[in-house]
């Protein structure tokens, strides 16, 4: 089987996501965090191209301790920061995401926004819409994955 140089190894073992997806979070020294509706997310979604997501989700892993360490502030706009840093296409709006009143998820005994997410393969075909939709934490300064797979909505 084919290996790769990100945490994600071999690909097609979706089987794999939840210790996956704990080397992430470790990656991150808890930067970046889980919910536990991410992984089921990941192992149930048709999204073909896991090799584009775990390049992506591993980009992230290593975005999110920088971006703790600055306090948040990374001098400019974090769209820009990702792009040019991680070449990760991030938005911080999804008014779709809103409007069908999917924009929001419990974690711990707080609620967040998840409309913060990273694109993969826009303007495609819905079956190849790769997200990963996330929360951005200020108060404990982490990111929190809430979905990882095929964009929430109009598939």
């Amino acid at each position: 089987m084919e290996t790769s140089k990100h945490v994600g190894g071999r690909r097609g073992r979706r089987e794999e996501t939840p210790s996956l997806f704990r080397r992430f979070e470790e990656r991150s020294d808890g930067a970046l965090v889980f919910t536990s509706a991410a992984p089921r997310s990941w192992i149930k979604c048709k999204y073909q191209n896991e090799e584009l997501m775990y390049r992506a989700l591993t980009r992230l892993s290593e975005a999110a301790p920088l971006w703790r360490l600055r306090g948040g502030d990374i001098h400019g706009r974090l769209h820009d920061w990702l792009m040019t840093t991680f070449g990760l296409r991030y938005s911080p709006i999804d008014k779709g995401l809103k409007i069908k009143g999917l924009d929001k998820f419990e974690f711990g005994e707080h609620q967040y926004s998840r409309v913060h997410h990273i694109k993969l393969e826009d303007h495609v075909a819905p079956s190849r819409v790769g997200r990963i939709y996330f929360a951005l934490d200020t108060r404990d300064r982490r990111w929190i994955v809430d979905h990882v797979g095929l964009k929430l909505y109009d598939l």
